[in-house]
């Protein structure tokens, strides 16, 4: 079965301007203003601080001055900066309009865009015209469009049909499950469907979502002769699937979250697994670069919130280029070395 949800974004520039006094700055604790040049920012920006500053918001200002730095690297810089701030979420980004007419402009906030989006914070812009007072409340958009579009390029992304680091890694994922069979699963980031085939012969029913309908076409086709496999678009976790279940894969995904996302997935998860259930959660140990949480991040997290919860660390796996932890409050899920298959 396979579903389509969710709505593209609006256009910001159709959106309407308005002055900084109009602006909802509560619950906000930092502006962080974004420029293509030091001295690049007009009597909007200078209203957008004097308002912070009243607020007693922390107010920051990076400069995106290199012309030639790649579209990627120019949204890392952002996104590093974005993601300094404990809680990104109640942080502003004040960054230049993206259809002034200037091409440094547009750049810098097309970046300050898609970092907002991938940190899960605010965005205004700003208008080239220093004059002008008014700015654009901006929609930052879905963090996940880069998948479509990676989707869209080519049909195996990842190489996961035709690497050995990845079929490999696979092999360890099904390898650290505790129990031969699972009654239902969810599979958090399906994308073309390689781990969902794996995990179909292991589970009665198999929940599997992703975030780009290319990829959730691909994955469908992939498992459409599987009995009990169900693949939907969703974004996670605003669009948690109902029910429990007594496994859920987080494997590659949770750095593509935003650190809130992250705290209210990890709330999901506890709240939807049954009482023996386990969460199985792998990731890439390198830099993700241009987002605002790596593997180390996420695992650390996780350590973090699922033992307040009481639960164990079932199984660790760790190497130089990969991590993987089982979690559950059961022990006894796990196998008994004196039992005969």
């Amino acid at each position: 079965m396979t579903s389509t949800r969710g709505a593209p974004a609006a256009d910001p520039s159709q959106q309407q301007w308005r002055t900084v006094a109009d602006l909802d700055l509560a619950g906000l604790e930092r502006l962080l203003v974004v420029s293509a040049h030091p001295v690049a920012v007009g009597q909007a920006v200078v209203s957008m601080v004097e308002a912070a500053e009243r607020l007693g918001m922390v107010i920051e200002h990076v400069v995106c001055a290199d012309r030639d730095v790649a579209p990627d690297a120019l949204v890392d810089v952002v996104c590093r900066s974005v993601a300094a701030h404990e809680r990104p979420e109640r942080t502003l980004v004040c960054a230049p309009w993206r259809y002034g007419g200037d091409r440094d402009h547009a750049a810098v906030g097309q970046a300050a865009r898609v970092a907002a989006a991938r940190c899960g914070s605010r965005l205004v812009e700003y208008p080239s015209r220093l004059a002008d007072e008014t700015v654009l409340i901006s929609e930052p958009g879905e963090a996940t469009d880069v998948f479509e579009t990676l989707h869209d390029a080519t049909a195996d992304p990842w190489g996961v049909d035709h690497r050995w680091y990845e079929q490999r890694k696979r092999a360890v994922t099904m390898a650290s499950l505790p129990r031969r069979r699972f009654v239902r699963a969810l599979e958090i980031g399906c994308s073309v469907g390689a781990l969902t085939v794996d995990l179909a012969g292991r589970c009665d029913r198999l929940v599997s979502v992703d975030a780009s309908a290319s990829a959730v076409r691909s994955c469908a086709e992939r498992v459409h002769d599987l009995p009990g496999v169900d693949v939907s678009r969703r974004i996670i976790p605003a669009e948690w699937p109902e029910g429990t279940f007594d496994l859920i894969v987080l494997s590659e995904s949770g750095y593509f979250l935003t650190p809130l996302q992250l705290e209210t997935t990890l709330e999901r998860i506890r709240a939807s697994l049954t009482p023996d259930g386990v969460v199985l959660a792998c990731h890439w140990r390198h830099p993700i670069r241009g987002w605002p949480l790596d593997g180390e991040i996420v695992h650390q997290r996780m350590i973090e919130t699922l033992s307040a919860y009481s639960w164990e660390i079932l199984a660790l796996h760790l190497e130089p280029d990969f991590v993987l932890h089982v979690f559950g409050a059961d022990p006894s899920v796990l196998p008994d070395p004196q039992e005969q298959t």
